[in-house]
């Protein structure tokens, strides 16, 4: 009878390490996310901060115009769609 008890104490501390491991996976996961979005957010930063008359290269010129509209764009876009709220147990 004792083996029964340790068998299932044992596998409930499996299913608890388990899920302390997705857990754990998931909010690494979020900070890999969080972390490529603000590279990408810096990239086109540096994009929208350059200056086309300081580019010779008519192609080049018009390649950086147009990624500035894409960008413009694309950041007009995520301000008008509702920002979903993130609650103080995501920081934690």
């Amino acid at each position: 009878m004792n083996e029964d008890v340790a068998g299932d104490s044992t596998s409930s501390e499996r299913l608890i390490r388990a899920k302390k491991l997705s857990a754990n996976k998931q909010r690494d996961m979020g900070i890999k996310d969080r972390t490529l979005k603000l590279k990408e957010f810096k990239q086109e930063n540096k994009i929208l901060l350059t200056n086309l008359d300081s580019i010779d290269d008519p192609n080049i010129r018009e390649f950086i115009r147009q990624e500035q509209k894409r960008i413009m764009d694309k950041r007009s876009q995520q301000f008008q769609q509702p920002q979903p709220q993130q609650s103080y147990a995501s920081y934690t």
